[in-house]
């Protein structure tokens, strides 16, 4: 899985390469909004999905068609919650992860001239840097939390892929962040991929070239 990953990561940065050669306008921005996330792969069943924001930064190089590069560096909560019962008693699991994303984003304007909402999509590789996993749970009436990090790979890949709308310098997305590798990293090798489903509110300065 991980040659696909970074195969797919070389075909869309060469797809975009060009078009940031060619750029006429650059524009920095800052987005922020709500993870939706959870867990699959062949290892995982019975998970619910898990709560938390995003924020972070992005750079824009457009072109004078309908491409445009778009790098992004985002703080993002993920991990997922997971309830069952062990001899008659109930209990809920939360995974909590952190990762420092940097998705590289292909971005396709959509023409719509008589509209005052530009619509667009996108689609690129992310690279996630996990900073921080814990596991609460809670059982009982008791609550007990257990740092999973060294249980975890250090890094994710995944594929993103999304729409959205710019209106003037603002702008709103809806994405999801599909894992490309399991991040499981204990002997047993469990099958464990992040999935997150995102909303974004982008606010954008142009800077010019």
């Amino acid at each position: 899985m991980k040659k696909w990953a970074l195969v797919f990561t070389v075909a869309v940065i060469g797809a975009a390469l060009p078009q940031a050669g060619h750029a006429q306008g650059i524009s920095l921005g800052a987005k922020a909004g709500l993870n939706m996330a959870d867990l699959s792969g062949d290892d995982i069943s019975d998970v619910n999905m898990r709560t938390g924001f995003t924020v972070g930064a992005y750079l824009t190089l457009s072109t004078p068609g309908m491409f445009a590069l778009q790098p992004e560096v985002l703080f993002s909560q993920k991990g997922a919650t997971m309830e069952g019962e062990i001899l008659g008693t109930s209990y809920e699991s939360h995974m909590k992860s952190t990762y420092i994303e940097v998705p590289v984003l292909l971005r396709v304007g959509v023409p719509m001239p008589a509209s005052p909402a530009k619509p667009f999509l996108f689609v690129g590789p992310s690279a996630g840097f996990l900073l921080s996993s814990k596991q609460e749970v809670e059982a009982g009436g008791e609550s007990e939390e257990e740092d999973i990090k060294d249980t975890m790979k250090s890094m994710d890949w995944g594929a993103v892929v999304g729409a959205g709308l710019d209106f003037g310098s603002l702008s709103v997305d809806l994405r999801a962040n599909f894992g490309l590798s399991s991040i499981d990293d204990t002997p047993e090798e469990n099958d464990l991929k992040n999935r997150t489903f995102s909303v974004m509110l982008g606010y954008k300065l142009p800077i010019g070239l």
